[in-house]
């Protein structure tokens, strides 16, 4: 972390990070000796100038921390709860992961709204009924709400981008509002759907 910030970097997003693939790795584990709102934490410390070797009040970094929400979980309200650790060992601000529809984005925005830090909303636009049902079903913390899979339904090719970033659309029109930003994430190298959903976002803080 001091080399980043050494090298110009302050903006950071504290995650635990994914369990280690043991059957890949012979004699591999996972390490979760430092949950997420620890590492929050500890980088806070930085920033008042906190060491391993003591305290430097001229040493101190000026990092800009966050931590991830799952809105995939069943009991939004608990995690809700989770989150207010992070905020109290200093996150500045919630990145979600991809949502899709809007029903979701509102329940995430009102759960959240309480711990008053900023919300960037994670929006990934789906390319096939493929992509769409593989992340719904293979994919930890990512839920694809069944109306979002049948509009998918026999999509695929640019049929299916061009679905896939209606729909992004669609959610980001409605919830510009309620949210504070936008994660734009990557579908499968598709850097061309990214590119024009940064236009659409710069098209609504334009017109806000």
């Amino acid at each position: 972390l001091l080399g980043a910030y050494a090298m110009g970097i302050s903006n950071i997003l504290a995650v635990t990070g994914d369990p280690v693939a043991t059957q890949a790795y012979k004699g591999s584990s996972g390490v979760f000796d430092m949950a997420s709102h620890k590492l929050i934490e500890m980088i806070s410390r930085f920033n008042q100038g906190e060491f391993a070797t003591g305290k430097d009040g001229d040493a101190r970094t000026n990092f800009f921390v966050g931590g991830a929400f799952n809105c995939a979980s069943r009991r939004l309200e608990n995690e809700a709860k989770r989150f207010q650790r992070k905020v109290q060992a200093g996150a500045r601000y919630i990145m979600t992961q991809p949502v899709f529809d809007l029903e979701t984005a509102r329940r995430v925005t009102e759960v959240t709204r309480p711990l008053g830090v900023p919300l960037i909303l994670g929006i990934m636009p789906l390319v096939s009924e493929r992509n769409a049902e593989f992340l719904h079903h293979e994919v930890p913390g990512i839920d694809v709400p069944e109306n979002i899979r049948e509009r998918m339904k026999g999509k695929r090719g640019e049929k299916g981008r061009a679905e896939g970033v209606a729909i992004s659309r669609e959610l980001m029109d409605e919830i510009a509002s309620e949210v504070q930003g936008f994660y734009l994430i990557t579908p499968m190298s598709r850097y061309d759907m990214i590119a024009q959903l940064t236009q659409h976002a710069r098209a609504i803080s334009a017109n806000a």
